[in-house]
């Protein structure tokens, strides 16, 4: 709309958001308190200059700076824009399609107050489909007509349009026609409460508006596309309106007619969000949908969910003719699945389905070749290369959360690896448990840490005095005394971590079981984070060759199973092990540099040469980091300090330093 379009334009968002929070520059961005919630030190809300857009990673609100407004003083996006229009004396009667858009939403809200008023005349109903009367009044139900009256509303939560249940007439559903701010193939019913749930890691995709208010009576985030399937320009909307994709749990209606739709689904999915795990889930025989569930009381969280590439060939295959056609179906099929490891995961079902051995069945589907019109596919269109640079500008979805070193590298993105050189003694460990931590406590993300070296109860006991904030040296008293802070620090982390501690593991071994995890849904969704400590303990990394193998799969792996990879590397032993490291050091641990994305350097600058008691005594605890290689670019100092304190345990930043 002309009026929203001029608001962005005139507001700078970095000023009007510093009206309410001192931001800080941290590199291309500002980072401060977020106003809506009030949230503590460490998290931030970043706001995005090129996109004149912000994001709190606590409460979880972003937009521009209508959404802010609207989120801030908890008022609706149309009264937002008038207060700001009026701020910026844009006369809004000059804006057609603004004056459409405010006349339909105050002729829905007209009829939601009448029918809301009459909601008794179909509480009945309600009660029995198991509806509380505080999700009743929630979801603004009501009666009118005759019919049950459902309020449909955008992403922002603004009344768009009104779908009415009949109950004598037919068809069951009626809904307003299309308009300037409704269309029903683009817009998900329940989006805009499904986005307010914090820590939602599972998206739950239903087919009617009775499924997607169960699905939120239930606690999950749940949203409905009110059709026999979900359409195209729906699945563009979550494109668009997603921060981050969360799997996706597609809930066809449990019936032969839900379940034959589901391989137009994948191709949709395959086609606009070709990187979302996307899974199906089974709900018993007898129970149609989630509204059923609800009344029968499952608990839907507990239910088998199967991946969509598994299930729809496992539906093809049952309705083969014969076991010719099932081979055929299935060696075509797989041309189609992407993911090395699902394909070897559904291989090892045709296993068991057809008694087969194992290596027999990879070398039959290994023979397929890429088609050429596949390989035409590859190349990028001009509009699919300025997609990649914004997303670029916006990188740094996963910050750091070391002030310094975000302001410098902007933060991590998924598929990118980043390397860790230091000598020994320098603390690099204690950095990665430090950097996890923030990690899974700040940015909830879902963690693997393999330690190499040290024991998961040694690395446990770190990670309790860090959470705790006390010297590493109570934590013994603690545990073996029962300590009931001990529990806080499970609360803290939830079920996002895991540790391993197996000697010996090598890079392929580091794969399996990451895919293990995901495969089980360890973590309550995909693994985010994979952290190891350290390189040359890696089985294979203790000769410059075997070293170099390892470290080439790193990437391939990072960008495979769409993680983070964090990878220790002890710098060479034969160096001068006193003087600030240099990128050079890790070519001589079997050329590890070539992997990583970003890489830093740590040191302990107390231990320089020449240095007098008393310089040395200032140095104590100081860990110096500096930035050896930024592949996406490098925006502020690449040299920072942190200090080792002993009392809380912790990394503190202490400042950048100029070079």
């Amino acid at each position: 709309m002309k009026v929203e379009n001029l608001i962005k334009t005139k507001i700078d968002i970095i000023e009007y958001i510093g009206r309410h929070t001192e931001l800080r520059p941290k590199g291309s961005l500002y980072e401060g308190r977020c106003p809506i919630h009030g949230s503590d030190e460490g998290t931030p809300l970043v706001v995005y200059p090129q996109t004149n857009s912000y994001f709190c990673f606590a409460c979880e609100s972003g937009g521009d700076v209508i959404q802010f407004v609207s989120d801030l003083e908890d008022i609706s996006r149309t009264v937002a824009t008038t207060k700001l229009a009026q701020e910026c004396n844009i006369n809004l009667d000059s804006d057609e399609e603004w004056k459409k858009l405010v006349e339909l939403e105050r002729n829905c809200q007209k009829l939601i107050d009448i029918s809301k008023k009459k909601v008794d005349n179909i509480k009945e109903y309600l009660h029995k489909r198991k509806f509380t009367d505080e999700i009743i009044d929630e979801f603004d139900l009501g009666f009118n007509d005759g019919c049950l009256i459902i309020p449909i509303r955008n992403e922002y939560g603004q009344p768009v349009a009104i779908a009415k249940r009949q109950f004598d007439r037919s068809p069951k559903y009626i809904n307003t026609r299309n308009t300037v701010s409704y269309d029903k193939s683009a817009l998900l019913y329940n989006l805009d409460k499904a986005l307010k749930i914090r820590g939602k890691d599972e998206l739950y995709m239903v087919e009617g508006y009775m499924d997607a208010i169960s699905g939120h009576q239930m606690g999950l985030a749940t949203v409905a596309y009110c059709g026999n399937e979900v359409h195209r320009d729906q699945l563009r909307t979550l494109t668009r309106t997603l921060r981050k994709v969360p799997t996706i749990i597609y809930c066809p209606d449990n019936d032969d007619e839900g379940k034959k739709r589901v391989p137009r689904v994948r191709d949709y999915f395959k086609e606009i969000m070709p990187r979302a795990t996307v899974r199906i889930l089974q709900l018993p025989d007898g129970v149609k949908d989630l509204n059923d569930a609800l009344k029968a009381g499952i608990d839907v969280k507990e239910l088998p969910k199967i991946h969509i590439d598994k299930y729809v060939l496992m539906f093809a295959l049952d309705n083969a003719k014969d076991t010719d056609d099932e081979y055929e179906l299935a060696y075509e099929f797989l041309k189609t699945v992407s993911n090395p490891l699902f394909k070897s995961d559904i291989i090892r079902d045709l296993c068991e389905r057809w008694k087969r051995d194992y290596n027999e069945l990879k070398d039959f589907f290994g023979t397929t070749h890429l088609d050429v019109r596949e390989l035409a596919k590859e190349a990028a269109t001009v509009d699919e290369s300025i997609d990649d640079l914004r997303q670029l500008y916006m990188r740094g979805e996963f910050k750091t959360h070391f002030s310094g070193l975000d302001e410098c590298i902007g933060g991590m993105s998924k598929t990118h690896v980043m390397i860790v050189g230091a000598y020994s003694s320098s603390g690099k460990t204690d950095w990665l448990i430090e950097y996890m931590l923030k990690q899974v406590i700040i940015n909830k993300a879902r963690v693997l840490f393999f330690s190499l070296e040290m024991s998961k109860g040694k690395v446990m006991e770190r990670i309790i005095a860090k959470v705790l904030k006390v010297p590493l040296r109570d934590v013994k008293q603690l545990v073996l005394d029962g300590d009931p802070r001990v529990a806080l620090v499970k609360e803290k982390l939830g079920e996002k971590l895991r540790i391993y501690d197996n000697n010996g593991l090598d890079i392929d071994e580091i794969e399996s079981r990451i895919v293990s995890c995901n495969t089980t849904n360890e973590l309550g969704g995909p693994v985010d984070i994979v952290a190891v400590d350290y390189f040359t303990y890696l089985k294979g990394a203790n000769t410059f060759e075997g070293a170099s193998e390892q470290a080439l799969k790193m990437k391939g792996i990072a960008k495979k199973h769409n993680i983070i990879f964090v990878m220790l590397s002890q710098l060479n032993r034969g160096a001068n092990t006193y003087n600030e490291p240099t990128m050079d050091l890790l070519r001589m641990t079997g050329d590890i540099e070539a992997s990583g994305d970003v890489i830093i350097m740590l040191w302990r600058p107390e231990k320089e040469p020449g240095l007098s008691l008393q310089k040395q005594q200032e140095l104590k605890n100081i860990t110096r980091m500096k930035v050896e290689k930024a592949r996406d670019g490098i925006y502020g100092p690449i040299r920072m300090e942190l200090r080792y304190n002993s009392n809380t345990s912790r990394l503190d930043d202490i400042n950048a330093l100029q070079d």
